[in-house]
């Protein structure tokens, strides 16, 4: 279909609106499936080999969209309040506070001790339900512990009967980046470039544009 610049130039101010509309819920979409994406590589078994404990973690990532100045943003964010009345802290009626841990599996770094000398690391299967939720707050809620220390100098608690290994203790401790918002923006992003243009496509509804003369 040919059309003349004028009629080029009515078409496109005429559908500014509907393009504007298009466009917004192209980068919405974007968005989700940027967050199931980001779910997914968290999920048990994905590919961040991360394992789901509590699930909060997962619950906590949300995709969106906001303006910034004349820019359009679509992002992925994780660790805010679980928006998932299901996620309850343990023994209350309500929702957990921000998952600290989800800038540490994205960026990876060390962990140290905040208020105490060691962090405390359980090893032994007793410590955890067989969904891998923590059983007790803390190390100081597990009765019956004492401090041990191996020939090799590693720090443990262990229990005072058995002998069995509960705690490792460590001054620090270092995680390796498993990132899981910034893939899922990526792959989002890919088809993103493809949704565009076919909203773009679908508003203006034209061909070729050519110039033609009337003279």
């Amino acid at each position: 279909m040919a059309m003349t610049l004028q009629e080029f130039a009515e078409r496109v101010q005429g559908a500014s609106r509907e393009l504007r509309g298009a466009l917004l819920q192209e980068l919405v979409n974007t968005a989700l499936r940027a967050e199931t994406e980001a779910k997914l590589r968290v999920t048990a078994g994905g590919v961040t080999r991360l394992n789901v404990r509590t699930g909060r973690l997962r619950a906590s990532i949300a995709g969106g969209v906001h303006q910034d100045g004349d820019a359009i943003v679509v992002e992925v964010s994780a660790g805010g309040r679980s928006p998932n009345s299901k996620q309850l802290s343990p023994n209350t009626t309500r929702t957990p506070g921000e998952v600290r841990y989800a800038a540490i599996h994205e960026y990876g770094g060390t962990i140290r001790p905040t208020r105490r000398q060691f962090l405390t690391i359980p090893v032994h299967e007793s410590l955890r339900t067989g969904a891998g939720v923590a059983r007790f707050a803390s190390a100081r809620d597990v009765p019956g512990l004492q401090y041990a220390e191996t020939s090799g100098g590693q720090r443990l608690l262990i229990h005072e009967d058995s002998g069995e290994v509960f705690y490792l203790l460590r001054r620090s401790m270092t995680l390796p980046a498993r990132p899981y918002l910034r893939p899922a923006i990526r792959t989002a992003g890919i088809r993103m470039n493809s949704d565009v243009l076919r909203a773009l496509r679908k508003s203006l509804v034209f061909g070729r544009p050519s110039v033609r003369s009337s003279g």
